[in-house]
């Protein structure tokens, strides 16, 4: 995953430079792997104005070990000692008000629903402490793991409201 993510953060150094990118605009992001990864990075690079996670597993890693099918994902997914820090809610909620959109199906293999209810109650008190609980949009439609046209119409009006004010 940290090598993932470090391509991410050179992707970004490289669209800074370009003239025909707006620096503080930048907006990532990714379905599964690419939504995990999107979040991580995220995270970790205040250069990324907005991150929109699709079915990207992101959720609680401490629900996924106690109720979700642990074989589903790869070591990618897994960072090592990550829970003795905090669980994804509770790195969620630091970043606060940052915008973070998370499409997260009822029934995605790659996160219980139970998961994503932990991270909501981790995460969302804090973007609702900064009077700016708009920016935590988390969508949870029926279905399965997959990149739908609900989906992608989702993300893109995410994208409008955050990049293109």
């Amino acid at each position: 995953m940290g090598a993932i993510v470090f391509e991410i953060r050179q992707a970004l150094t490289y669209l800074q430079k370009r003239q025909d990118v707006d620096p503080d605009r930048l907006g990532v992001t990714g379905m599964s792997f690419g939504g995990i990864t999107t979040f991580y990075s995220w995270l970790v690079d205040d250069r990324i104005t907005a991150a929109a996670s699709i079915c990207g597993g992101v959720g609680s890693v401490g629900e996924f070990v106690e109720t979700g099918s642990r074989g589903y994902h790869g070591f990618y997914w897994w960072i090592p000692d990550m829970l003795t820090q905090g669980d994804q809610g509770d790195f969620a909620a630091a970043m606060a008000p940052r915008p973070l959109m998370l499409w997260a199906p009822l029934d995605d293999i790659g996160m219980p629903k139970e998961g994503v209810d932990r991270f909501l109650s981790e995460a969302y008190p804090a973007y609702y402490e900064t009077g700016h609980s708009e920016n935590l949009l988390v969508l949870r439609p029926p279905g399965k793991h997959q990149f739908t046209l609900e989906a992608f119409k989702a993300m893109k009006e995410f994208f409008d409201e955050y990049l293109l004010k």
